[in-house]
């Protein structure tokens, strides 16, 4: 069983670093620059949501997704207990806030409103997965590893999708993306 842990662990933790934290460096909107009005838009709303929503929630995401890797990054630094209990106690929690903050930002437009739900059920599909692997260390079960391995990729599925639905939401309202979309583990 600990093989297949520390296998399935390893997986885990790249999953985690291609589907972290997905955000353009920069987004405009060229056509309500000119325009000046504070009228609300889907690239004031796109905007809004990359450049100021997301990246004020990240704190948490990015304290639970640590929690997770700091196991695997320094060999021997945690024993197996005590990054339980880390990441029991504490990454469970952070990664709770996020989702609770990332759930309560409100957007007018249909098409930020659909972002915004992909990108939340991509992120709690990882939630899951962290909880997944926390229950079957303790009850010694593996099958919830096959579960986490089953959310992780969700996880990935549905942010490969809020990142081609972000880019057609750019494409069909005229908004330019500055930058690559990147991801908040990219310089780990």
């Amino acid at each position: 069983m600990k093989k297949r842990l520390l296998a399935f662990m390893m997986a885990a933790v790249l999953a985690f670093a291609v589907t972290a934290c997905g955000e353009p460096k920069d987004v405009e909107n060229p056509t309500e620059a000119a325009s000046g009005e504070s009228e609300v838009t889907v690239g004031s709303e796109v905007e809004k949501f990359i450049n100021v929503d997301l990246p004020s929630i990240s704190a948490d995401r990015e304290k639970a997704v640590s929690l997770y890797n700091d196991y695997f990054k320094n060999p021997g630094s945690l024993d197996s207990e005590e990054w339980l209990r880390a990441l029991k106690n504490d990454g469970l929690y952070y990664f709770d806030q996020y989702l609770e903050n990332l759930n309560k930002f409100e957007y007018t437009t249909a098409e930020v409103k659909s972002l915004q739900s992909t990108y939340l059920q991509s992120a709690q599909y990882q939630r899951d997965a962290i909880g997944y692997v926390v229950s079957g260390i303790e009850e010694g079960d593996d099958t919830m590893f096959d579960k986490a391995e089953e959310s992780i990729a969700q996880s990935e599925t549905y942010f490969s999708t809020y990142e081609d639905l972000l880019k057609t939401v750019c494409q069909d309202n005229n908004i330019t993306i500055n930058g690559a979309i990147s991801t908040s583990t990219d310089a780990e």
